[in-house]
């Protein structure tokens, strides 16, 4: 799956979606995608298939959003493999950070 392919099937779960980061005073909620780094599958010396490992960020008000299990229920559909990092309350905007670490090949 190539990274535009990655991006599109997530405007599916998150039509507020932005690669790197949200335009300035963009309203909750919305989600941020990067990819972080490269992964590739190395056989024999040699680059066999490229690989990326980035993160998903959402960003909401709102306590048990249902935008989270959609957007679980897309990466489960798409057989990447994915981890939720962490959830976060920022104190100082009230809003609740979601970051999840994914990695796909292809």
């Amino acid at each position: 799956m190539s990274l535009t392919e990655f991006k599109d099937e997530l405007l599916t779960a998150c039509p507020r979606l932005w690669h790197y980061t949200a335009p300035a005073n963009t309203n909750v909620p919305y989600a941020v995608w990067a990819e972080d780094t490269r992964l590739d599958f190395i056989a024999d010396g040699k680059h066999c298939e490229t690989g990326w490992q980035g993160t998903l960020d959402y960003f909401t008000k709102t306590e048990n959003d249902s935008r989270i299990s959609t957007i679980e229920d897309k990466l489960n559909e798409l057989a990447i493999g994915w981890t939720l990092n962490s959830v976060q309350f920022e104190e100082d905007t009230g809003v609740i950070h979601y970051e999840w670490v994914w990695n796909i090949y292809g």
